[in-house]
């Protein structure tokens, strides 16, 4: 009890503390958010601090486990990878990389766990029809593998405005926690209460989660929602239904700029949060954006066998506000 106390008031202390210092550390790292005319329309340049609060706190509870009892090897492999994750998002915080070679690294981290770690690589699919089906481990490595990557990715593009991250790292975890005990009680408990001071400082515009936050919270809730698959506690389409926000986001936007000829490499204006705040009040756009997860996710909890229903009206839901502005547009006066 005593250490569960003291990872408990370090986490949040270091949380606190680097959140209350997020500006001169962020000047002192180079990792501030400067807006501009094109794509960032923040007020004053930001610190992207977040992450670091985040990982910093999640290093002190290993290190402080580590001394006390250890930490299994599976967990050791998890932290690897999202403290990699981290790192290669800080890089681009401060540096601003190429995303085809930030691809390549995530590849190379993910594969090295996965070789680490086989239980990462599922050996089946289970659906929450009850089907499971049974997969050949050479394709599972790799299939595997791209979609934990891609699903990386996708959380990155997603975190556009205050609170969409930091919000849904909340139902993630809370979810994954709910269906899988994916986390030791207490270990939710302390990723809970930190990322919620981070999303309050972020509400308040006073700190970004960064490419190193959204790497280390989309990282975090990935290996924990595969090692909740390949174990059978949580179908594939379950997890599919959680994350369809992200999910679909990155594959419409992919192929609108593949179809316009753009690269989906570079940045823009089109992801959904934009379609829905560009064209509704924030309070509105806030509620929309929300109910695409909390209301099937929150239904696949409650009637799991009805999970491929909830699923398919979550992605009709979501063509629905994707095309917002086309229900939206007033006839024109001739």
């Amino acid at each position: 009890m005593a250490m569960i106390l003291l990872q408990f008031l370090a986490a949040l202390g270091l949380t606190l503390l680097i959140l209350w210092l997020a500006r001169p550390l962020g000047i002192r790292l180079g990792v501030l958010d400067t807006p501009n005319a094109v794509r960032k329309f923040h007020a004053r340049p930001t610190p992207k601090m977040g992450g670091t609060a985040l990982a910093v706190a999640g290093l002190a509870c290993v290190l402080l486990q580590s001394l006390h009892i250890g930490v299994p090897f599976p967990a050791k492999v998890g932290v690897v990878l999202v403290a990699c994750h981290y790192i290669i998002g800080l890089i681009d915080d401060r540096a601003d990389i190429d995303a085809r070679l930030r691809l390549i690294l995530s590849m190379a981290v993910v594969a090295a766990a996965f070789w680490l770690d086989p239980r990462l690589v599922p050996s089946a699919l289970h659906f929450s029809w009850g089907v499971s089906v049974g997969i050949v481990p050479v394709f599972a490595f790799i299939a595997a593998g791209l979609v934990l990557v891609s699903f990386i990715f996708a959380v990155n593009l997603i975190d556009g405005r205050n609170g969409i991250l930091g919000g849904y790292a909340l139902v993630w975890l809370t979810l994954l926690q709910i269906t899988a005990d994916a986390l030791p009680i207490h270990y939710y408990g302390i990723a809970m209460v930190c990322c919620a001071a981070f999303l309050v400082a972020n509400l308040r515009g006073l700190v970004f989660a960064g490419d190193s936050g959204a790497y280390l919270i989309a990282s975090t809730v990935g290996i924990l929602g595969l090692y909740a698959q390949n174990s059978g506690i949580v179908a594939l389409d379950q997890l599919l239904l959680w994350f369809i926000v992200p999910v679909f986001d990155a594959a419409r936007v992919l192929a609108v700029r593949l179809r316009r000829g753009q690269s989906p490499f570079r940045g823009g204006r089109d992801h959904l949060h934009h379609v829905l705040w560009d064209d509704t009040s924030p309070r509105w756009a806030s509620a929309l954006y929300a109910s695409a997860t909390l209301v099937p996710s929150t239904l696949s909890v409650i009637a799991p066998g009805l999970t491929s229903v909830w699923l398919v009206a979550a992605v009709a839901w979501l063509l629905v506000l994707s095309n917002l502005p086309v229900f939206l547009a007033k006839p024109r006066t001739v």
